[in-house]
């Protein structure tokens, strides 16, 4: 009988759950084996004394457990006394080992898996503080954090305080150190697939909200109870038309719609739908020069000045004035003015006043025409001669027609 087979025999004999010492020899070398048998839970110490013989003393102690779901057993323990690891081999390599600080490691940097793809994976991995992953760039089927359905695509370090997320090998999205989230290229809403609101990148400096053909719509909200109660200003093209204004629903309000140039409102468009300047008498449509309008439509009327008359088609605030340019182009001439006195004056001047209060038309400071005729007209209001000769232009040809004082 050799030594393996006395182990095996003594080992069966033994009952009284006390503890033997065991020891036999392999391949010329002596090795020790303790087989500790005591109470429950209890390690029992080898003796004192180590056999002369033996070169290194392991101890393993052995737990014998009761029958399935009725009670306790003994705890078995593996371990080294020494203050060495315990190492584990396979096919003569060693693969794994057991640090004498407790830390479980391989023998080789990244040589070996914990579990395997398919029907052996562990179930689950608790740890108490940190799951470090391997830093650096990104290879084929090396993500830091992946899948193995899909080892190019999860989770990465691509440099110091950065957070990499990656999809079929590339890095789509990066959180950065500042906060700040980066994406390569478009930002899809409103679905996991399909999303109908797309951010995206034109072009260098250009941000872009697009989805093909359908029409997209751009909000902004002063406030938001819910999709039935807001106020909101909005952006949107559909049906051919860009449309930019403000929009309200349940407990909101309309509000107008202001342009603002140099930080300050210069234009409104009131809730009543009128165009407006924000401070009174501060802005210009065109400009003096080249930067005319070319026509201005009116559907009803035109008022100039302040407070003018509440009734007519061209409003003109007393002591205002339609003025023209003189022939050398440095000086402005009164075409029609609305004197304070209710006098209308045509031309520089007063040359000609329409004055409802006295007579109508008056033509002011104009001699005798040259060259009048005298006599009597059969026709005239009085017998006597003309008292006055007005001279007439028409087409080119002086004329002169004959008044007298009514």
């Amino acid at each position: 009988m050799d030594d393996t087979q006395r182990f095996l025999e003594e080992l069966h004999a033994e009952s009284t759950r006390e503890y033997k010492w065991f020891r036999y020899c392999s391949a010329g070398a002596i090795v020790g084996i303790s087989l500790c048998f005591g109470a429950l839970g209890t390690l029992i110490s080898p003796p004192s004394s180590l056999p002369q013989d033996a070169v290194v003393w392991y101890r393993i102690a052995l737990g014998v457990s009761s029958a399935a779901g009725t009670g306790g057993g003994q705890i078995l323990y593996i371990s080294n006394d020494t203050n060495q690891d315990i190492r584990f081999r396979t096919n003569a390599t060693t693969r794994w080992i057991m640090q004498e600080t407790g830390h479980f490691t391989t023998v080789a940097d990244n040589a070996y898996d914990f579990g395997a793809s398919g029907a052996t994976r562990p179930r689950s991995i608790y740890w108490g503080t940190q799951a470090l992953g391997p830093d650096g760039a990104i290879t084929t089927g090396n993500v830091s954090y992946s899948f193995a359905s899909d080892p190019d695509s999860g989770l990465y370090s691509p440099t110091g305080d950065h957070l990499g997320f990656v999809t079929a090998g590339v890095e789509q999205m990066r959180l950065a150190t500042s906060g700040t989230l980066r994406v390569v290229s478009t930002i899809q809403l409103g679905a996991v697939t399909g999303g109908d609101v797309i951010l995206t990148r034109d072009a260098a400096n250009q941000l872009a909200q697009r989805n093909g053909t359908t029409a997209q719509q751009f909000n902004i909200y002063e406030t938001f109870t819910n999709s039935t109660n807001y106020e909101r200003g909005t952006i949107h093209f559909s049906g051919n038309v860009l449309r930019i204004g403000h929009q309200s629903l349940g407990t909101g309000s309309d509000r107008s719609v202001q342009i603002i140039t140099a930080g300050a409102a210069r234009w409104e468009f009131s809730t009543t739908s009128d165009l407006i300047a924000v401070a009174d008498n501060s802005s210009d449509i065109g400009a003096d020069g080249a930067t005319r309008p070319r026509s201005i439509y009116v559907g009803t009327h035109v008022e100039i000045g302040t407070t003018p008359a509440t009734a007519g088609d061209i409003r003109l605030v007393n002591g205002s004035s339609i003025q023209g340019r003189n022939a050398a182009n440095d000086g402005d001439i009164d075409a029609l003015r609305v004197h304070t006195d209710d006098i209308v004056y045509i031309s520089n001047g007063n040359a000609i006043t329409l004055r409802p209060t006295d007579g109508g038309l008056r033509i002011n400071n104009q001699t005798d025409g040259a060259g009048a005729s005298t006599g009597t007209l059969g026709n005239a209001p009085g017998a006597t001669d003309p008292d006055f000769w007005l001279p007439i232009n028409i087409a080119g040809v002086a004329h002169v027609f004959p008044c007298w004082t009514a």
